[in-house]
């Protein structure tokens, strides 16, 4: 069992507070962002050097006296230290005399006791919010906690079991070993290698640790042992160097790994990796690796996790532990441990409670199975868990009731109708292709084309959007992740096929037999493999009858819902009458200005008094008050034109497929340019996550004045709320766009410095109309429109107090994030 510590018993948000403190004093430093992990150095300190000699520490002379008392008396880590000194020197000499200052009485105003007590928690607390505010690059610095628990969980370890852990990174299995266990760390690069020296002095862990700096492909196993457990969550997808590849025949890190782990185990030994989910499907050198740690009973566990654990990247990640000696031969058990992970806003941790009930979990059931090595050779070796999980479900193959057509292969240069998937119809009822749509271009090499009437369907992402094509003379062209499919109408008919490739029961067989994250494919045969219900023909015919008949109930019905809830019939006549008022009323105002102008200068011309002219004896009013009461009831009227221009803007919604990405870095472009702008505008496309899933374009289909109203508008709340509406070099506005692409959305962030929301501050009342927080308050309509035009797109609104326990710790203080679908066009 690792020794891991879950529930910290410490000011967690004073301590995180004072380190946040750290950070602004380095933001006004000419130091480099990678380098404010002299932090993390200077905590060190302050928990080595004894009270009186920091107190002793001069700021003008604070390295050498640092340095000086750090390795006084020194009888363990004297070398740890002397590395750490000579690392860390140079960056704190660039540091002012008083920024030393102000960070050395950031430090004493903690509780020392307390502080030490509970070191290592706040050492790794800090790192956690270190690698948030990196990005990916920063999700090197720190595996998850849980993690690294549940990998311990799967081994039986000693006090004298030797540990072999390449690519160490932060020594994140060093840290929680077992005391007394012999932990060998390598870890290539130095800057991670110096936070994984501290992190080690952090935990003062027991037992002999050699964690040392050094390339773990060309110097593999470097004292050359045997081992009880080797550990390891390398780079993924890394490309090994030309010697290596040329001197063991693998070109990838994770076959290279595998085979050099098992070399190095002991006879009763166990390999641990966190692994990419592309090794247990891929083909070529992966399958033939597959088939011989199954052939040779060497897999004893495979456990499968979501995407979104890992700070460095997003896609899901695979837990496979390799065994010398497996408990029970035959069998190899896999986990999906999709439900133990929780998800909080932007963050997903494994909830270790219901990981270990499933790790323990004695009979089979929807998360946990033991398959036989015969049911793996059955399925050609491919490892992916979610097929092994799958229901069995009743019905028949689609091979039963369609056929492939596989076209005429395209080898000379023609022009033609070319079909890809986003001209598919995710529709179950508008479900035939429009081929006027479709664009006409130079067809490329490697396509079919399809002359005949088919169903075609998508072999990529996560629904088949199956679609009808009447072939009419002119044919399409299609590639390889589109299937033309030729249908048994005498066994079923189209349009119940089409209503059955919708379903549920489809949905799910698809999402266990698609392969990887970043595209999910499914291939012919596995698609070919589906089951669905088919009844008599007449049955289906009369299904799709009472389906029809049900969707256009539904349909009036969520109309009738549509204009009770929003009043839809008479905000339209509202919308008529606002077009048509709005205009002569700001006449009608302009004219009735021009005429006070004229009876003012009448009533100064003549002697008569013009204002209390009545219209007869009896009149009550005069000239005046009638006067008064036009230009009340005139204002009225352009107050209410007004207040219901947001309704109406809303329902008059105007969808376009928009480039997401253009079309926000165009806006965050022309903000820098308003003149009155008293924020700084800091733009971050989370690039990486592009280039990983291969992602050239990202869209949304929106209205493009309602996203500028809805931006204007969080603008507007970070100037009155967070800035106060003043200009300072403080206010900045960070505006993220973040990516799901197993989910298929974009999160859109805004997040400023300043002043955070008021204590009393809700979501729920912000979404309210009317509702007003704050000194700086306005209309009430401010939240409430955000709101409804984030819904109106299918989005949902959240927000962050980035000073509380779920904020990323620096100078942020509020952010407000919104989830939108979208679609996506990859790199040809």
């Amino acid at each position: 069992m690792a020794k891991v510590i879950v529930n910290i018993d410490y000011d967690r948000s004073k301590i995180l507070l004072g380190i946040s403190e750290l950070f602004d004093v380095l933001r006004n430093e000419p130091i480099r962002k990678d380098d404010y992990t002299i932090v993390l150095f200077l905590l060190l300190l302050y928990r080595d050097i004894k009270k009186d000699d920091f107190n002793k520490i001069s700021p003008s002379n604070f390295v050498e006296d640092a340095c000086k008392y750090y390795l006084k008396d020194v009888d363990q880590d004297l070398e740890a230290r002397n590395t750490l000194v000579d690392a860390y020197s140079p960056i704190l000499t660039k540091v002012s005399d008083l920024g030393i200052e102000s960070m050395l009485n950031i430090l004493k105003e903690y509780n020392r006791e307390s502080f030490i007590n509970n070191f290592s928690e706040i050492f790794d607390d800090l790192l956690v919010t270190f690698s948030k505010s990196h990005g990916k690059y920063g999700g090197d610095f720190i595996q998850p906690l849980e993690l690294t628990s549940f990998v311990y969980d799967l081994v039986e370890l000693d006090e004298k079991s030797k540990v072999f852990n390449p690519f160490a990174g932060v020594a994140s299995f060093g840290v929680h070993l077992k005391d007394g266990a012999i932990y060998h760390g390598q870890e290539i690069n130095k800057a991670t290698w110096l936070i994984g020296l501290m992190r080690i002095l952090a935990y003062q862990r027991g037992g002999i640790i050699n964690y040392i700096l050094g390339d773990s492909i060309k110097d593999w196993n470097p004292k050359n042992e045997k081992y009880d457990l080797i550990v390891s969550n390398f780079p993924f997808n890394y490309r090994l160097p030309r010697d290596i590849v040329t001197e063991t025949g693998e070109n990838i890190l994770d076959n290279y790994i595998i085979k050099k782990g098992i070399e190095s185990l002991s006879d009763s030994g166990s390999l641990i990796l966190v692994i990419p989910e592309g090794f247990f499907f891929k083909s070529g050198r992966e399958h033939h690796l597959r088939k011989y740690l199954v052939d040779n009973y060497l897999i004893e566990t495979i456990a499968k996790f979501p995407g979104g654990l890992l700070f460095h990247t997003s896609i899901p990640i695979y837990v496979m532990k390799i065994s010398k000696k497996k408990p029970k031969k035959g069998l190899i058990k896999l986990m999906d441990c999709g439900r133990c992970v929780d998800t909080n806003n932007r963050d997903r941790r494994i909830n270790l409670y219901k990981l270990n009930s499933l790790l323990k979990s004695k009979k089979e059931n929807e998360f946990v199975v033991e398959v036989e090595n015969n049911d793996v050779k059955n399925y050609d070796y491919n490892l992916s868990v979610p097929r092994y999980l799958l229901n069995d479900f009743n019905g028949v193959n689609l091979e039963s009731v369609c056929s492939i057509i596989q076209g005429e292969r395209v080898r000379d240069q023609l022009q033609g109708r070319f079909v890809r998937i986003r001209d598919l119809k995710d529709n179950e009822v508008n479900n035939s292709l429009d081929i006027n749509s479709v664009e006409n271009r130079e067809i490329p090499r490697a396509t079919s084309k399809i002359s005949e009437s088919c169903l075609l369907v998508a072999l990529r992402w996560r629904t088949l959007k199956p679609t009808i094509f009447e072939y009419n003379g002119e044919p399409i062209y299609i590639t390889n992740d589109i299937l033309a499919l030729r249908i048994n109408n005498e066994i079923v008919d189209t349009q119940y096929l089409i209503k059955e490739l919708h379903s549920e029961a489809v949905i799910e067989q698809i999402n266990a037999y698609s392969l990887g994250s970043t595209i999910p494919t499914i291939r012919k045969a596995d698609f070919l493999a589906i089951k669905i219900n088919i009844p008599a023909i007449e049955k289906q015919y009369t299904e799709i009858s009472e389906r029809n008949k049900n969707i256009i109930l539904n349909e009036q019905s969520k109309l009738k819902l549509l204009q009770e809830d929003l009043g839809i019939s008479i905000a339209d006549q509202n919308s008529f009458l606002r077009h048509k008022i709005s205009g002569p009323v700001k006449n009608v105002r302009g004219s009735f200005k021009s005429l006070k102008e004229i009876i003012h200068k009448l009533d100064m011309e003549i002697e008569k008094d013009i204002y209390n002219q009545k219209v007869n004896d009896k009149s009550m009013l005069t000239l005046r008050s009638y006067m008064d009461i036009i230009e009340r009831d005139l204002i009225n009227i352009h107050q209410a034109i007004l207040t219901t221009g947001d309704e109406i803007e809303l329902m008059e919604y105007n969808p376009e497929r928009v480039d997401i990405i253009k079309y926000l870095s165009e806006y965050c472009k022309n903000l820098e340019t308003r003149k009155e702008r008293g924020f700084k505008i800091d733009f971050r496309n989370a690039k990486d996550e592009l280039k990983e899933f291969k992602v050239k374009k990202v869209f949304m289909y929106a209205d493009k004045s309602m996203l500028r109203k809805l931006f204007d508008n969080l603008v507007e709340n970070a100037e009155k709320h967070g800035f106060d509406s003043s200009i300072s070099v403080k206010n900045r506005l960070q505006i993220d766009l973040l990516y799901d692409f197993e989910d298929m959305q974009i999160q859109i962030d805004f997040s400023n410095t300043g002043n955070p929301l008021p204590e009393n501050f809700s979501l729920e009342s912000f979404k309210r109309r009317g509702s007003k927080t704050g000194k700086n308050a306005g209309d009430g309509t401010g939240g409430w429109l955000i709101n409804a035009i984030v819904k109106k797109h299918g989005g949902e609104l959240s927000w962050t107090d980035e000073t509380g326990p779920e904020g990323l710790g620096n100078d942020l203080v509020t952010t407000f994030e919104m989830y939108f679908p979208i679609e996506i066009e990859n790199y040809e």
